[in-house]
């Protein structure tokens, strides 16, 4: 999710030595084409990454490459796009519902609420329009989802103004 015009080099090299097949998905038509240009996917789809992973209509999703959209994921892999959704329950349920049991995996990084800011929310729409989430709230849902975490990071995920921005780095498995 969020194709982000193929990625940094880095990641790409790391995770194409474990996928054989790799989609991407992005909202914006302009990272989508910079994206191919990169030749990083073997299949592209320009929507909303939720809409992509909604099974329940049974209908393909149209994407340039050889495979359907319409399959079940190994690997759901969404950095730097959770900062622009702020309540994140509907797309980790989707999520959930991609991916194939037992062995998916779900990785993301969202920016790093505390757990003493917004009392009773799980997430704030910040100054630099970009939403920040809770650790609870992460835990929460990913129970709630049918999720097991596996690893949680906090660390800094991006600068801002010269200083860091504190994120949460995530991956979780499909509950046994």
């Amino acid at each position: 999710m969020g194709s982000k015009s193929g990625g940094p080099r880095m990641w790409y090299r790391f995770i194409r030595r474990c996928l054989s097949f790799l989609t991407g998905v992005d909202l914006s038509p302009e990272m989508v084409e910079k994206a191919k240009e990169r030749q990083c996917y073997e299949s592209l789809v320009v929507g909303d990454a939720e809409v992509v992973l909604h099974r329940s209509n049974g209908e393909e999703t149209k994407s340039e490459g050889s495979r359907s959209t319409s399959s079940m994921y190994d690997l759901v892999f969404a950095c730097d796009v959770f900062v622009y959704i702020g309540d994140l329950r509907s797309i980790f349920a989707s999520v959930r519902n991609s991916l194939i049991s037992p062995d998916g995996l779900f990785s993301f990084s969202t920016e790093c609420l505390d757990e003493d800011q917004a009392v009773g929310n799980g997430f704030v729409l910040q100054k630099c329009a970009r939403f920040a989430h809770k650790l609870s709230y992460i835990e929460e849902l990913a129970n709630k989802s049918g999720f097991e975490i596996r690893a949680t990071k906090k660390c800094a995920i991006r600068k801002n103004e010269g200083k860091d921005v504190m994120g949460i780095l995530a991956v979780m498995g499909v509950s046994k």
